[in-house]
């Protein structure tokens, strides 16, 4: 697995999704992960109503259409996500075109071809991964995959 080009279909042992849903049971009826941090920590983890957002798929396996939100479930909530990650990154750029004439021209135009580039790379991401989750959440089959003669 290449780690910048990630590959959800054969990450399936990292964020277990399925047709049923994504995340991995890391609580104590679980893998027990959670028991590792103190009683609190994981009476909190282990409560898919206390666990905070960020860690929901960490430790809780949840169907897709599983309301993160009132009236948002997870398919949207993961694709709102992904377009707000997206978004805010177009932001910094912006922030540092701001910065031009204040740092010296090549480092300038150096960073700006980064932001660039991490622009492009996170909206490829993003659409990769959802298409897949997509196919996934609407019980679609993946896509045809010829075999290897």
């Amino acid at each position: 697995m290449d780690h910048y080009w990630v590959d959800p279909c054969v990450n399936y042992g990292f964020n277990n999704n399925t047709y049923d849903g994504i995340g991995c049971d890391r609580t104590s009826a679980g893998t027990k992960y959670a028991e590792q941090y103190s009683a609190s920590n994981a009476a909190m983890w282990n409560n898919v109503s206390t666990c905070p957002k960020e860690l929901l798929l960490w430790f809780h396996n949840l169907e897709w259409d599983f309301e993160v939100e009132e009236g948002v479930k997870l398919f949207d909530y993961i694709n709102k996500t992904h377009v707000k990650a997206v978004e805010e990154l177009g932001e910094l750029a912006k922030e540092w075109d701001g910065l031009e004439g204040l740092v010296d021209g090549e480092r300038f135009k150096g960073v700006q071809g980064r932001f660039l580039q991490s622009m492009h790379d996170a909206g490829v991401m993003s659409r990769k991964i959802m298409s897949y989750y997509e196919y996934l959440f609407e019980k679609m089959p993946p896509p045809y995959v010829p075999p290897d003669y």
